[in-house]
């Protein structure tokens, strides 16, 4: 795998996930939550907003794909 460790967060505690979840890119939310990576679903920004709220609020529910995948992984969802 090549990049910064998906965990990693900017300064503001933002991760990959956030900004894939937020921006509706379900390749990138796919590839973090891939059990290698160790991708947390329920992980929050400085602000207490998970990459899940973020999807939601940008109005990607509709992409189930990162939906699914962030209710799954946040045990929301079986």
């Amino acid at each position: 795998m090549h990049g910064p460790d998906p965990p990693s967060c900017s300064l503001d505690r933002r991760t990959a996930l956030h900004l894939g979840a937020c921006g509706g890119n379900t390749k990138i939310v796919e590839f973090i939550l891939l059990p290698m990576t160790k991708g947390n679903a329920s992980v929050k920004d400085r602000w207490g907003i998970s990459p899940l709220f973020d999807a939601i609020k940008h109005e990607y529910v509709t992409a189930t794909a990162t939906c699914s995948l962030l209710l799954c992984r946040c045990g929301l969802l079986t």
